[in-house]
């Protein structure tokens, strides 16, 4: 009987380190997909101010170049 017992207790040992293992590996699994969601979201974000630092910039010029009359033009293109 005891051998009996010692042989379901070597088998649900086993069973548990796989469960365990598992786990484990489901779990940084969920970590790692988690942690390239958040890198996907801050580069979009930091793309999406490139852009619009890029039109402002574009509107600015675009709208000083159109305030300096023909004669002043390179002056006011260089202040900038």
């Amino acid at each position: 009987m005891t051998i009996e017992y010692a042989g379901m207790s070597f088998v649900i040992a086993i069973a548990l380190m796989i469960t365990a293992l598992i786990i484990v590996i489901i779990w940084q699994g969920s970590k790692i997909a988690q942690t390239k969601m958040k890198v996907a979201a801050e580069i979009y974000k930091e793309e999406a101010y490139r852009q619009l630092a890029e039109d402002v910039f574009s509107s600015i010029v675009t709208l000083s170049l159109r305030a300096c009359p023909p004669a002043y033009l390179q002056v006011c293109h260089l202040s900038l």
